[in-house]
């Protein structure tokens, strides 16, 4: 087994810089909704319900090891996020009454 190495720097609320041993990435979101893109142009989007496990993530290869071309992201997937998103507000703001 290889050595391994992460580091993950919170730029502020929301935002992290992530490093790691082959790029540097940059991740924006919240618990329910997540966008990353790392140096190497790799670009993943991710979409869940905080606490219970559930999540979709759908993830572009970056330009370096890239061997086929990817549909971009489809109107379904997108309203998928966003329902799910509302969904994960209105579950966060339940749990804290």
């Amino acid at each position: 087994m290889g050595w391994r190495f992460r580091k993950r720097i919170k730029i502020c609320k929301g935002v992290n810089l992530n490093i790691n041993k082959k790029s540097v990435g940059l991740s924006v979101g919240t618990k329910g909704a997540r966008y990353s893109v790392n140096s190497n142009g790799r670009k993943t989007a991710s979409v869940g319900i905080p606490g219970t496990g559930l999540y979709y993530t759908e993830t572009s290869e970056g330009s370096k090891r890239q061997t086929k071309v990817k549909r971009p992201y489809s109107i379904f997937k997108i309203f998928l996020a966003f329902v799910t998103c509302g969904i994960s507000i209105l579950f966060i703001g339940l749990r804290k009454k």
